[in-house]
């Protein structure tokens, strides 16, 4: 009806300053855009509202935040180790409600608690939030054994992630922390950084011809006279990668870096 009543009165080149309909329509339309209500709640009313539910959730920890902001939908992530865990004949409880928080899956004669993660996770508030959560569980005597980074899981490869699902039931059976897994990828990523950190390696993956260490600039350029190639003929280079693994920027590196060596042999180099 509104729109249908601001068409006609546009039509008769009426506007919300000279037709009252239009203004009070407009004025509506302002309201919903910016969310306000058409009766807004008093300082007195929202201070009530505000103590109610405060009442609510110290009488009703149990059911406070949770049937208010937690979804009962199954994530995948929790469907795939609900079926492993059942598989292993592990499974005891799922979203197994303790106070006013909830516990992916759960062992409660053994008061332990098992805890899938998304990426939302990662980020600051949620660790701080998550911290908060595993500290009020440990009050009450609840150990949480592990948190599974799901992205992380994804990556490893079959063998990799079979030998950690056997450290999740180890540690599952023994009520003993999920002893830590160290993946390929993970592995790689450690010894970059340790290059990284040593100045053998720029953050973006490339080796720093400058940051290396005297030792492997004498083990490449023995690698070039070894390798017993005349270095005065065409395609030398090729010849050169083929004996000693070097990549051309590595030969090129060395070449740059001992001049004293090249300068009087190195005549054509292609």
């Amino acid at each position: 009806m509104a729109n249908y009543i601001s068409h006609t009165a546009w039509n008769k080149g009426l506007t919300k300053e000279t037709d009252s309909r239009l203004a009070k329509t407009a004025l509506l339309q302002s309201k919903v855009k910016k969310g306000k209500p058409n009766h807004p709640q008093t300082a007195e009313t929202r201070a009530k509202i505000s103590a109610a539910r405060k009442k609510y959730i110290a009488e009703h920890p149990d059911q406070v935040p949770f049937k208010m902001h937690h979804s009962s939908k199954e994530s995948f992530p929790e469907r795939y180790f609900r079926l492993w865990l059942k598989k292993e004949k592990l499974l005891e409880a799922q979203e197994l409600q303790i106070d006013r928080y909830t516990l992916d899956f759960a062992w409660p004669d053994k008061k332990i608690y098992l805890e899938i993660d998304g990426n939302q996770h990662k980020l600051d508030w949620m660790q701080e939030h998550d911290k908060i959560r595993t500290d009020y569980l440990n009050t009450l005597g609840w150990t949480c054994i592990g948190r599974i980074d799901w992205s992380w899981y994804k990556a490893l490869c079959t063998k990799e992630k079979h030998k950690y699902l056997q450290n999740i039931k180890a540690a599952i059976e023994q009520a003993s922390f999920i002893e830590k897994f160290i993946s390929k990828k993970d592995l790689a990523l450690q010894k970059r950084q340790k290059l990284i950190e040593a100045g053998f390696v720029m953050k973006d993956g490339r080796t720093a011809p400058w940051m290396l260490s005297n030792n492997e600039w004498q083990r490449r350029l023995q690698l070039i006279l070894d390798s017993n190639i005349d270095l005065t003929k065409f395609g030398w280079k090729e010849q050169v990668q083929k004996i000693t693994n070097l990549t051309r920027s590595q030969l090129n590196d060395t070449i740059e870096h001992f001049p004293e060596h090249f300068t009087k042999i190195y005549i054509r180099g292609k």
